[in-house]
């Protein structure tokens, strides 16, 4: 009896040897003579654990930025000659460009234009431009269809931003868009350059932080809109976020060293197509 007992317990001993040499139960040492294991096993940082605190699909008000060619890269020098191409149409936070005599034609400039009383509202029923070159007060379409600029600098939104209700953001990006397609409507052949806008003076409360999601959504605006998007804001902020004590000119508006830090990026980031050089010449032996 003891003897039967113990052939049962060798044949199930051997039964179980078997299975798990099929099953892999031996890890490499049971593989097949010649045959190499593979570990697929991840890096602990590649193992993603959902804790249930992101968003699901769906839940979030506005879409996130993406790369899609919009940004502008650093590029070499354009020089003066390169400003000299451009228009802008900005709020408060730049206009010393006309005031401050930035550029070549000094405070006679016709190139830098804002709303009357030096501020521009992207969210208006309809945003007007004071020209003294046209004769007053005109729509943003029908300055650009008159001027046909070849390069038009956008740098709008910070009084938007700044005065911001609980619908104001909501509708920031289709108004902007709404501006854009205005002006590819009157001049197709305009480049435009949305600018972010700029982190505001220590006294306004406005800093990097709080203009970081209007600069989200006007990336997005520029490649829906297939513009150019010129993110100058880093740039401009101290460690506290808030524009640099060189840059501030008091009010959330740059001051002469601010502006000339700002042309100098949009001479280094250019939107201006160059043709790549021609291939050398080789000579045939």
């Amino acid at each position: 009896m003891i003897r039967k007992f113990k052939t049962c317990i060798s044949l199930l001993l051997a039964i179980l040897s078997i299975l798990c040499l099929f099953a892999g139960c031996g890890g490499s040492d049971g593989a097949p003579e010649g045959t190499e294991v593979e570990t697929k096993r991840k890096p602990l940082s590649s193992i993603h654990i959902n804790l249930g605190t992101e968003p699901q699909s769906g839940e979030t008000d506005a879409p996130e930025p993406d790369e899609g060619g919009a940004r502008l890269p650093l590029s070499y020098d354009m020089g003066s000659e390169y400003i000299e191409k451009f228009v802008f149409i900005c709020d408060f936070q730049i206009y010393g460009l006309k005031s401050n005599a930035m550029l070549p034609s000094g405070r006679e400039t016709n190139d830098v234009l804002t709303g009357r009383g030096g501020s521009f509202s992207v969210m208006s029923e309809n945003p007007t431009l004071y020209s003294a070159e046209y004769g007053g007060e005109l729509s943003v379409a029908d300055f650009v269809s008159r001027r046909k600029p070849e390069y038009l600098l956008l740098s709008v939104g910070a009084g938007d931003a700044a005065a911001e209700d609980s619908n104001a953001f909501g509708n920031f990006r289709e108004k902007y868009i709404a501006l854009i397609s205005s002006i590819k409507d009157a001049s197709p052949d305009t480049v435009i350059i949305c600018m972010s806008l700029l982190p505001g003076s220590s006294s306004s409360g406005f800093s990097i932080y709080d203009a970081a999601r209007y600069n989200d959504m006007i990336l997005i605006a520029a490649e829906e809109t297939g513009t150019y998007f010129l993110d100058v804001s880093s740039a401009f902020a101290a460690s506290d976020g808030y524009l640099r004590p060189d840059c501030d000119g008091g009010s959330s508006r740059l001051s002469t060293t601010g502006l000339k830090k700002l042309l100098e990026l949009i001479r280094t980031h250019n939107a201006e197509k160059v043709e790549p050089a021609p291939a050398p010449e080789t000579s045939e032996k």
